[in-house]
């Protein structure tokens, strides 16, 4: 509707119509999923639980970095600086169903902001881990070997991984664990609210998730959590025992 409307009030400013016949619409409420990040309490079981899982790094960066599943699946090597200590974010692989047959394929960001930011240092000594181990098995397929496009996350045979089965493998972790209501795009929500509990600039937080403006991301997270609460608290009770 927005594109539409926006051609359609082109029009207008050109002569070709009188009004804009879009401006009538009614449009449907926008819909928001509720969040439900995964506890403070519970990430050490996250961790635990997820560790036999042939994903388990995408997870553990996907939850430590907040980027979203096509982005992570779509990492590819070049975009690591161990030396910098950065990740670069230009792309995502996904699904393209304008097309038939709806293949994979690299496509433009959601919102075509392009960023590089610099995870933990645990992040980093993950992906550290990946290459070797990715390394290893490339010699172990020889020919058979299919990651011709660098990516990142592979199967042992070197394919990039599908995204329904990353996400129903998750879902049946997080089932077992008793918090079955939690989404994979929940781990991008656990890394924000961990960013903002620890005293993380908004800006830094908006960047890292690639977010448009920080005014956005200040919309989807401006729930102050109890832990905030609290330190806020002692933060003016210090201040006030303190005249």
């Amino acid at each position: 509707h927005g594109t539409l409307h926006k051609a359609l009030n082109q029009a207008v400013k050109l002569g070709i119509i009188r009004v804009n016949p879009a401006d009538a619409c009614d449009l449907p409420k926008v819909i928001k999923h509720e969040m439900t990040p995964i506890p403070d309490d519970e990430l050490g079981n996250f961790l635990n639980a997820i560790k036999d899982s042939p994903y388990y790094a995408y997870y553990y960066v996907m939850i430590f970095t907040g980027m979203r599943r096509a982005e992570l699946i779509g990492l590819t090597w070049d975009c690591v600086n161990f030396v910098r200590g950065t990740i670069r974010v230009y792309r995502q692989f996904n699904r393209n169903l304008t097309k038939p047959g709806s293949q994979y394929e690299f496509m433009t960001l959601k919102n075509g902001k392009e960023r590089t930011f610099r995870p933990a240092q645990s992040v980093m000594d993950m992906l550290r881990r990946v290459k070797k181990e990715q390394a290893e098995n490339r010699i172990a397929c020889g020919a058979a070997w299919m990651n011709d496009q660098n990516f990142v996350f592979t199967h042992k045979n070197g394919k990039y991984l599908n995204g329904n089965s990353v996400y129903a493998q998750f879902k049946k972790i997080v089932k077992a664990m008793g918090i079955g209501e939690t989404r994979l795009h929940d781990l991008r929500h656990t890394f924000a609210t961990l960013s903002l509990e620890n005293g993380t600039d908004v800006k830094t937080i908006s960047e890292a998730l690639g977010h448009a403006t920080t005014a956005f991301t200040m919309d989807v997270y401006g729930h102050v959590s109890e832990a905030m609460q609290r330190d806020a608290s002692d933060r003016m009770e210090r201040l006030i025992q303190g005249l």
